[in-house]
């Protein structure tokens, strides 16, 4: 048998016929030849039992993992967000998810080629770990597209959009290197929606997504590099840089409150 037959055959199969081959040799072998024979076994068994473990990993990591950001995905933060809402239930401590994406991509791909926008995306990725707790969760929710998520635990509507607004600012001045002795810079848009333990309405992840989905439209809409969010009457708002001081914010209403 070639190496490439052995390395197709499944695991389960290779496990058989070891298993077989070693009841064999307790029969047909003498008592003092036996020792020796079963170590090499019992080695080759453990080995057998370590790569199937570590192709299970490989599997397991596969299916979890961004390719290219090594983010978590859609599918693990699917999982995070439902342990989430059964924490908050749990303990009356809120937690609030942010809907991110990285402005005009498709800019960097087209004026300097996919591959400084790859780039982009990874440091994107690693920026937005960096500025978190580790207890909070960084998730990218798209193949092959800039959209991004954050479970920030124990977070009320308050303290994420503090956590965002630092997020947004130290973004503006982030240097990425495009691959040809130059680099470039990006900004994001936010959409804010937290969950509290009385939002008994609230309880899949594509209903809250949807609340944070709607305020990063918002702030998509008013000009990118910003973050929609509920104001505490329940109106719609944009926080921006002030024009007129940009190291200040301003809070606007993109829509009228209700008469």
């Amino acid at each position: 048998m070639t190496d490439s037959e052995e390395a197709e055959r499944p695991p389960d199969q290779k496990f058989v016929e070891l298993t077989d081959e070693f009841d064999r040799l307790i029969t047909e072998t003498p008592r003092e030849d036996l020792a020796g024979i079963l170590a090499a076994r019992e080695a080759a068994l453990k080995r057998e039992a370590k790569q199937q473990k570590e192709t299970i990993d490989r599997l397991s990591q596969l299916a979890s993992k961004d390719p290219l950001t090594g983010l978590d995905n859609r599918y693990v933060f699917d999982e995070e967000f439902d342990r989430a809402v059964s924490i908050t239930r749990r303990t009356g401590q809120p937690f609030t998810f942010l809907s991110i994406d990285m402005d005009k991509l498709r800019d960097v791909n087209n004026s300097l080629g996919h591959p400084a926008g790859d780039t982009a995306l990874r440091e994107f990725a690693n920026f937005l770990v960096g500025h978190v707790r580790l207890t909070d969760r960084v998730f990218r929710l798209g193949t092959g597209a800039d959209e991004f998520g954050i479970i920030l635990q124990g977070a009320n509507a308050h303290a994420a959009i503090g956590v965002v607004d630092n997020i947004r600012r130290e973004l503006e001045i982030l240097e990425i290197t495009d691959g040809k002795d130059g680099s470039f810079k990006i900004t994001a848009s936010f959409g804010v929606s937290p969950f509290y333990s009385t939002n008994n309405e609230l309880i899949s992840t594509s209903e809250i997504k949807a609340i944070a989905d709607a305020n990063l439209l918002r702030a998509k809409r008013a000009g990118r590099n910003r973050i929609g969010f509920i104001d505490t009457n329940g109106r719609p708002a944009i926080l921006e840089p002030d024009p007129e001081n940009p190291i200040r914010n301003r809070t606007v209403y993109p829509e009228p409150p209700n008469q």
